[in-house]
Protein backbone atom coordinates (compact mmCIF):
# COMPACT_ATOMS: atom_id res chain seq x y z
CA UNK A 1 0.00 0.00 0.00
CA UNK A 2 3.00 2.32 0.39
CA UNK A 3 4.30 3.74 -2.87
CA UNK A 4 2.36 1.24 -4.96
CA UNK A 5 -0.86 -0.73 -4.58
CA UNK A 6 -0.22 -4.45 -4.91
CA UNK A 7 -2.26 -7.37 -3.64
CA UNK A 8 -1.20 -10.98 -4.02
CA UNK A 9 -1.45 -14.36 -2.40
CA UNK A 10 1.34 -16.02 -0.43
CA UNK A 11 2.26 -17.86 -3.62
CA UNK A 12 2.69 -14.54 -5.46
CA UNK A 13 -0.54 -14.64 -7.48
CA UNK A 14 -2.00 -11.18 -8.15
CA UNK A 15 -5.56 -10.42 -7.02
CA UNK A 16 -6.87 -7.87 -9.55
CA UNK A 17 -10.53 -8.36 -8.69
CA UNK A 18 -10.05 -6.21 -5.57
CA UNK A 19 -7.68 -3.65 -7.08
CA UNK A 20 -9.99 -2.80 -9.99
CA UNK A 21 -12.86 -1.97 -7.63
CA UNK A 22 -11.93 1.16 -5.59
CA UNK A 23 -14.49 0.57 -2.84
CA UNK A 24 -13.39 -2.99 -2.26
CA UNK A 25 -9.80 -1.79 -2.00
CA UNK A 26 -10.86 1.07 0.27
CA UNK A 27 -12.78 -1.32 2.54
CA UNK A 28 -9.85 -3.73 2.83
CA UNK A 29 -7.36 -0.92 3.42
CA UNK A 30 -9.48 0.73 6.11
CA UNK A 31 -9.91 -2.52 8.05
CA UNK A 32 -6.19 -3.36 7.73
CA UNK A 33 -4.97 0.07 8.90
CA UNK A 34 -7.56 1.15 11.44
CA UNK A 35 -7.78 -2.22 13.22
CA UNK A 36 -4.67 -4.29 12.45
CA UNK A 37 -5.20 -6.39 15.58
CA UNK A 38 -8.93 -5.93 16.04
CA UNK A 39 -12.29 -5.40 14.39
CA UNK A 40 -14.31 -2.62 12.79
CA UNK A 41 -18.05 -2.22 13.27
CA UNK A 42 -20.18 -2.47 10.15
CA UNK A 43 -22.25 0.56 11.14
CA UNK A 44 -19.04 2.65 11.01
CA UNK A 45 -18.23 1.43 7.51
CA UNK A 46 -21.64 2.30 6.03
CA UNK A 47 -21.46 6.13 6.18
CA UNK A 48 -17.72 6.02 5.50
CA UNK A 49 -18.01 4.29 2.11
CA UNK A 50 -21.68 4.55 1.08
CA UNK A 51 -22.89 7.89 2.47
CA UNK A 52 -25.36 8.45 -0.39
CA UNK A 53 -27.31 5.21 0.26
CA UNK A 54 -29.94 4.52 2.89
CA UNK A 55 -29.08 2.01 5.60
CA UNK A 56 -30.56 -1.05 3.88
CA UNK A 57 -28.93 -0.40 0.51
CA UNK A 58 -25.62 0.48 2.17
CA UNK A 59 -25.63 -2.79 4.11
CA UNK A 60 -26.36 -4.69 0.93
CA UNK A 61 -23.42 -2.96 -0.81
CA UNK A 62 -21.13 -3.78 2.14
CA UNK A 63 -22.19 -7.43 2.12
CA UNK A 64 -21.43 -7.71 -1.60
CA UNK A 65 -18.00 -6.12 -1.16
CA UNK A 66 -17.20 -8.48 1.74
CA UNK A 67 -18.29 -11.46 -0.36
CA UNK A 68 -15.99 -10.50 -3.26
CA UNK A 69 -13.03 -9.85 -0.94
CA UNK A 70 -13.48 -13.24 0.74
CA UNK A 71 -13.62 -14.96 -2.61
CA UNK A 72 -10.34 -13.30 -3.64
CA UNK A 73 -8.45 -13.75 -0.36
CA UNK A 74 -9.71 -17.21 0.50
CA UNK A 75 -11.43 -18.55 3.59
CA UNK A 76 -10.41 -17.42 7.05
CA UNK A 77 -8.74 -14.09 6.11
CA UNK A 78 -11.55 -11.53 6.39
CA UNK A 79 -13.43 -12.74 9.46
CA UNK A 80 -16.44 -11.77 11.58
CA UNK A 81 -16.83 -11.21 15.28
CA UNK A 82 -20.52 -11.65 15.80
CA UNK A 83 -22.80 -10.14 13.17
CA UNK A 84 -21.63 -6.54 13.37
CA UNK A 85 -17.81 -6.57 13.28
CA UNK A 86 -15.23 -7.31 10.61
CA UNK A 87 -11.49 -7.91 10.95
CA UNK A 88 -8.47 -9.58 9.42
CA UNK A 89 -7.21 -12.85 10.92
CA UNK A 90 -3.81 -12.40 12.63
CA UNK A 91 -0.97 -13.77 10.52
CA UNK A 92 -3.16 -14.31 7.46
CA UNK A 93 -2.91 -10.82 5.91
CA UNK A 94 0.36 -8.87 5.72
CA UNK A 95 0.36 -5.13 5.04
CA UNK A 96 3.49 -3.04 4.47
CA UNK A 97 1.97 0.03 6.14
CA UNK A 98 1.25 -1.96 9.30
CA UNK A 99 4.71 -3.56 9.25
CA UNK A 100 6.26 -0.11 8.78
CA UNK A 101 4.55 1.27 11.88
CA UNK A 102 5.41 -1.77 13.98
CA UNK A 103 9.09 -1.59 13.01
CA UNK A 104 9.12 2.13 13.83
CA UNK A 105 7.54 1.43 17.21
CA UNK A 106 10.39 -1.02 17.91
CA UNK A 107 12.88 1.67 16.80
CA UNK A 108 14.15 -0.69 14.10
CA UNK A 109 14.71 2.33 11.90
CA UNK A 110 16.48 0.77 8.93
CA UNK A 111 14.01 -2.12 8.80
CA UNK A 112 11.08 0.31 8.93
CA UNK A 113 12.59 2.41 6.17
CA UNK A 114 12.56 -0.58 3.82
CA UNK A 115 8.77 -0.73 4.11
CA UNK A 116 8.15 2.95 3.39
CA UNK A 117 8.32 3.24 -0.41
CA UNK A 118 6.06 6.27 -0.86
CA UNK A 119 2.60 7.68 -0.20
CA UNK A 120 -0.20 5.50 1.11
CA UNK A 121 -2.52 4.11 -1.61
CA UNK A 122 -1.38 6.44 -4.38
CA UNK A 123 -4.02 7.01 -7.01
CA UNK A 124 -6.95 5.90 -4.86
CA UNK A 125 -9.70 8.53 -4.70
CA UNK A 126 -13.37 8.12 -3.85
CA UNK A 127 -15.21 11.31 -4.71
CA UNK A 128 -18.49 9.71 -3.59
CA UNK A 129 -17.09 9.03 -0.10
CA UNK A 130 -15.71 12.33 1.32
CA UNK A 131 -15.34 10.93 4.85
CA UNK A 132 -13.08 8.17 3.53
CA UNK A 133 -11.14 10.73 1.50
CA UNK A 134 -10.52 12.80 4.64
CA UNK A 135 -9.39 9.73 6.57
CA UNK A 136 -7.09 8.65 3.74
CA UNK A 137 -5.50 12.11 3.48
CA UNK A 138 -4.88 12.17 7.25
CA UNK A 139 -3.30 8.72 7.09
CA UNK A 140 -1.13 9.69 4.13
CA UNK A 141 0.15 12.76 5.97
CA UNK A 142 0.69 10.88 9.23
CA UNK A 143 2.63 8.06 7.62
CA UNK A 144 4.68 10.50 5.55
CA UNK A 145 5.70 12.36 8.72
CA UNK A 146 6.54 9.05 10.36
CA UNK A 147 8.53 8.11 7.26
CA UNK A 148 10.58 11.30 7.51
CA UNK A 149 11.18 10.75 11.23
CA UNK A 150 12.19 7.15 10.58
CA UNK A 151 14.61 8.26 7.86
CA UNK A 152 16.19 10.81 10.23
CA UNK A 153 16.58 8.22 12.97
CA UNK A 154 18.00 5.69 10.50
CA UNK A 155 20.54 8.31 9.41
CA UNK A 156 21.55 8.88 13.04
CA UNK A 157 21.91 5.17 13.72
CA UNK A 158 23.97 4.54 10.60
CA UNK A 159 26.22 7.53 11.27
CA UNK A 160 26.85 6.26 14.80
CA UNK A 161 27.88 2.91 13.31
CA UNK A 162 30.30 4.64 10.95
CA UNK A 163 28.16 4.02 7.84
CA UNK A 164 28.36 7.55 6.43
CA UNK A 165 27.13 6.55 2.96
CA UNK A 166 24.08 4.79 4.42
CA UNK A 167 23.44 7.74 6.73
CA UNK A 168 23.53 10.14 3.79
CA UNK A 169 21.12 7.93 1.83
CA UNK A 170 18.62 7.92 4.71
CA UNK A 171 19.08 11.65 5.33
CA UNK A 172 18.39 12.37 1.66
CA UNK A 173 15.14 10.38 1.84
CA UNK A 174 14.11 12.40 4.92
CA UNK A 175 14.63 15.60 2.92
CA UNK A 176 12.62 14.23 0.00
CA UNK A 177 9.71 13.55 2.36
CA UNK A 178 9.97 16.86 4.25
CA UNK A 179 11.85 19.38 2.09
CA UNK A 180 10.88 22.24 4.45
CA UNK A 181 12.74 20.66 7.39
CA UNK A 182 15.87 22.83 7.22
CA UNK A 183 17.70 21.07 10.10
CA UNK A 184 17.27 17.83 8.13
CA UNK A 185 18.72 19.55 5.06
CA UNK A 186 21.71 20.70 7.12
CA UNK A 187 22.15 17.16 8.37
CA UNK A 188 22.25 15.89 4.78
CA UNK A 189 24.71 18.60 3.73
CA UNK A 190 27.02 17.75 6.63
CA UNK A 191 26.88 14.02 5.88
CA UNK A 192 27.65 14.54 2.20
CA UNK A 193 30.57 16.74 3.21
CA UNK A 194 31.77 14.10 5.66
CA UNK A 195 31.48 11.52 2.88
CA UNK A 196 33.70 13.71 0.69
CA UNK A 197 30.93 14.70 -1.71
CA UNK A 198 31.26 18.46 -1.29
CA UNK A 199 29.84 19.13 -4.76
CA UNK A 200 26.74 17.15 -3.79
CA UNK A 201 26.51 19.04 -0.50
CA UNK A 202 26.61 22.36 -2.33
CA UNK A 203 23.92 21.20 -4.77
CA UNK A 204 21.63 20.34 -1.86
CA UNK A 205 22.21 23.82 -0.43
CA UNK A 206 21.55 25.48 -3.79
CA UNK A 207 18.32 23.53 -4.23
CA UNK A 208 17.17 24.64 -0.78
CA UNK A 209 18.16 28.26 -1.41
CA UNK A 210 16.37 28.33 -4.77
CA UNK A 211 13.19 26.80 -3.38
CA UNK A 212 13.05 29.10 -0.34
CA UNK A 213 13.49 32.16 -2.54
CA UNK A 214 10.91 30.99 -5.05
CA UNK A 215 8.21 29.78 -2.65
CA UNK A 216 8.73 31.90 0.49
CA UNK A 217 10.97 34.80 -0.61
CA UNK A 218 13.40 34.11 2.25
CA UNK A 219 17.00 32.97 2.60
CA UNK A 220 18.22 29.81 4.35
CA UNK A 221 18.88 30.13 8.08
CA UNK A 222 22.15 31.56 9.32
CA UNK A 223 23.31 28.11 10.47
CA UNK A 224 22.73 26.69 6.99
CA UNK A 225 24.57 29.55 5.31
CA UNK A 226 27.47 29.17 7.75
CA UNK A 227 27.66 25.46 6.93
CA UNK A 228 27.77 26.27 3.21
CA UNK A 229 30.52 28.86 3.74
CA UNK A 230 32.57 26.45 5.84
CA UNK A 231 32.37 23.73 3.20
CA UNK A 232 33.31 26.22 0.50
CA UNK A 233 36.29 27.48 2.47
CA UNK A 234 37.41 23.97 3.30
CA UNK A 235 37.53 23.12 -0.39
CA UNK A 236 39.85 26.07 -1.10
CA UNK A 237 43.63 25.75 -0.53
CA UNK A 238 45.29 27.71 2.28
CA UNK A 239 47.80 30.51 1.65
CA UNK A 240 50.60 28.79 3.62
CA UNK A 241 50.20 25.48 1.81
CA UNK A 242 48.17 25.79 -1.40
CA UNK A 243 48.22 22.05 -2.03
CA UNK A 244 46.65 21.08 1.28
CA UNK A 245 43.16 22.25 2.33
CA UNK A 246 42.64 23.11 6.01
CA UNK A 247 41.16 20.40 8.22
CA UNK A 248 38.33 22.80 8.95
CA UNK A 249 38.02 26.58 8.59
CA UNK A 250 36.99 29.36 10.87
CA UNK A 251 34.10 31.44 9.49
CA UNK A 252 35.01 34.70 7.78
CA UNK A 253 34.50 37.69 10.11
CA UNK A 254 31.60 39.97 9.17
CA UNK A 255 32.31 43.22 7.34
CA UNK A 256 32.60 46.44 9.32
CA UNK A 257 30.39 48.12 6.76
CA UNK A 258 27.34 46.12 7.71
CA UNK A 259 24.82 48.32 9.47
CA UNK A 260 21.87 47.53 11.74
CA UNK A 261 19.02 45.53 10.31
CA UNK A 262 15.68 47.08 9.48
CA UNK A 263 12.73 46.56 11.78
CA UNK A 264 11.16 44.17 9.27
CA UNK A 265 14.19 41.86 9.12
CA UNK A 266 13.67 38.66 11.17
CA UNK A 267 16.13 38.27 14.04
CA UNK A 268 17.52 35.05 12.60
CA UNK A 269 18.36 36.84 9.32
CA UNK A 270 19.97 39.98 10.81
CA UNK A 271 23.69 40.50 10.16
CA UNK A 272 26.30 40.55 12.89
CA UNK A 273 27.67 44.06 13.48
CA UNK A 274 31.39 44.83 13.57
CA UNK A 275 31.19 45.32 17.33
CA UNK A 276 29.68 41.88 17.82
CA UNK A 277 32.20 40.34 15.44
CA UNK A 278 35.09 41.77 17.48
CA UNK A 279 33.45 40.50 20.66
CA UNK A 280 33.14 37.00 19.21
CA UNK A 281 36.76 36.98 18.05
CA UNK A 282 37.99 38.20 21.44
CA UNK A 283 35.80 35.75 23.31
CA UNK A 284 37.04 32.90 21.14
CA UNK A 285 40.66 33.78 21.92
CA UNK A 286 39.92 34.00 25.65
CA UNK A 287 38.02 30.71 25.76
CA UNK A 288 40.76 28.97 23.78
CA UNK A 289 43.43 30.32 26.13
CA UNK A 290 41.53 29.18 29.22
CA UNK A 291 40.87 25.74 27.72
CA UNK A 292 44.55 25.27 26.87
CA UNK A 293 45.50 26.34 30.38
CA UNK A 294 43.15 23.82 31.95
CA UNK A 295 44.51 20.98 29.80
CA UNK A 296 48.14 21.97 30.42
CA UNK A 297 47.58 22.02 34.19
CA UNK A 298 46.58 18.37 34.11
CA UNK A 299 49.06 15.56 34.50
CA UNK A 300 49.99 13.36 31.58
CA UNK A 301 47.86 10.58 33.04
CA UNK A 302 44.78 12.82 32.78
CA UNK A 303 45.23 13.58 29.09
CA UNK A 304 43.17 11.60 26.57
CA UNK A 305 44.84 8.65 24.88
CA UNK A 306 46.03 8.82 21.29
CA UNK A 307 43.24 8.92 18.73
CA UNK A 308 40.80 10.78 20.99
CA UNK A 309 39.65 14.35 20.58
CA UNK A 310 37.80 17.30 22.06
CA UNK A 311 34.30 18.28 20.90
CA UNK A 312 33.43 21.97 21.24
CA UNK A 313 29.67 22.49 21.54
CA UNK A 314 27.74 25.58 20.48
CA UNK A 315 27.68 28.09 23.31
CA UNK A 316 24.18 27.85 24.74
CA UNK A 317 22.03 31.01 24.82
CA UNK A 318 20.50 31.96 28.15
CA UNK A 319 17.23 32.85 26.40
CA UNK A 320 15.44 31.72 23.21
CA UNK A 321 17.09 34.50 21.18
CA UNK A 322 17.90 33.55 17.58
CA UNK A 323 20.75 36.07 17.49
CA UNK A 324 22.34 34.46 20.55
CA UNK A 325 21.98 31.03 18.95
CA UNK A 326 23.86 32.30 15.91
CA UNK A 327 26.58 33.95 17.99
CA UNK A 328 26.96 30.76 20.04
CA UNK A 329 27.57 28.69 16.92
CA UNK A 330 29.99 31.23 15.46
CA UNK A 331 31.91 31.24 18.73
CA UNK A 332 31.99 27.44 18.71
CA UNK A 333 33.59 27.36 15.24
CA UNK A 334 36.13 30.04 16.14
CA UNK A 335 37.12 28.33 19.40
CA UNK A 336 37.47 25.02 17.55
CA UNK A 337 39.77 26.63 14.98
CA UNK A 338 41.92 28.33 17.63
CA UNK A 339 42.25 25.25 19.85
CA UNK A 340 42.99 22.71 17.13
CA UNK A 341 46.66 21.69 17.23
CA UNK A 342 47.58 23.71 20.36
CA UNK A 343 49.33 21.65 23.06
CA UNK A 344 48.51 18.47 21.16
CA UNK A 345 44.76 19.09 21.24
CA UNK A 346 42.79 17.53 18.40
CA UNK A 347 39.37 19.13 17.92
CA UNK A 348 36.42 17.40 16.29
CA UNK A 349 35.30 19.13 13.09
CA UNK A 350 32.61 21.62 14.21
CA UNK A 351 30.55 20.88 11.10
CA UNK A 352 30.29 17.23 12.16
CA UNK A 353 29.33 18.30 15.69
CA UNK A 354 26.71 20.76 14.39
CA UNK A 355 25.13 18.00 12.33
CA UNK A 356 24.43 16.05 15.54
CA UNK A 357 23.40 19.13 17.53
CA UNK A 358 20.67 19.84 14.98
CA UNK A 359 19.24 16.33 15.39
CA UNK A 360 19.81 15.32 19.04
CA UNK A 361 20.63 18.47 21.03
CA UNK A 362 19.58 17.01 24.38
CA UNK A 363 22.21 14.28 24.21
CA UNK A 364 25.17 16.62 23.88
CA UNK A 365 26.09 17.33 27.50
CA UNK A 366 29.34 17.28 29.41
CA UNK A 367 28.00 14.62 31.79
CA UNK A 368 27.27 12.07 29.08
CA UNK A 369 28.79 12.07 25.61
CA UNK A 370 26.32 11.02 22.95
CA UNK A 371 26.95 7.88 20.95
CA UNK A 372 27.36 10.07 17.89
CA UNK A 373 30.22 12.08 19.39
CA UNK A 374 31.89 8.98 20.74
CA UNK A 375 31.79 7.55 17.23
CA UNK A 376 33.62 10.68 16.07
CA UNK A 377 36.36 9.96 18.63
CA UNK A 378 35.47 12.59 21.23
CA UNK A 379 36.23 11.87 24.89
CA UNK A 380 35.92 15.44 26.18
CA UNK A 381 33.43 18.22 25.66
CA UNK A 382 33.93 21.96 25.93
CA UNK A 383 30.70 23.86 26.43
CA UNK A 384 29.71 27.33 27.57
CA UNK A 385 26.83 29.78 27.58
CA UNK A 386 26.00 33.26 26.34
CA UNK A 387 24.08 35.76 28.47
CA UNK A 388 22.61 39.02 27.21
CA UNK A 389 22.39 41.82 29.79
CA UNK A 390 20.84 44.85 28.18
CA UNK A 391 22.85 45.46 25.02
CA UNK A 392 25.88 43.62 26.38
CA UNK A 393 26.90 39.97 25.86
Amino acid sequence: MLGAVELQTAAGMALPSILVQPKRLALLAYIALSAPDGFVRRDLLLPLLWPDLDNARARNALNKAVHHIRQALGDGVLINRGDEELGLAPGRFLCDAVDFERASDREAWSEALRFYRGDLLPGLYLSSAPAFEEWLERERSRLKRLGARTARRAAEARAAEGDVAGAAEAARFAVVLEPDDEPAVRRLIALLDQQGDRAGAMRVYEDLESRLRREFEVEPDAETRALRDAIGLRSAPTVDNPTRPPRFPAPAPPSDSVGPASESTPASRRPITARTALWILGAAALVALLAVGVLRDRSADDLPPAGTALAVLPFAPSSPDTALVRYGRDLMVLVSARLDGIAGIEVIDPIAVLAHVDVRPTLLTSSRLSAELRALGATRVLEGSLVRVGDQL
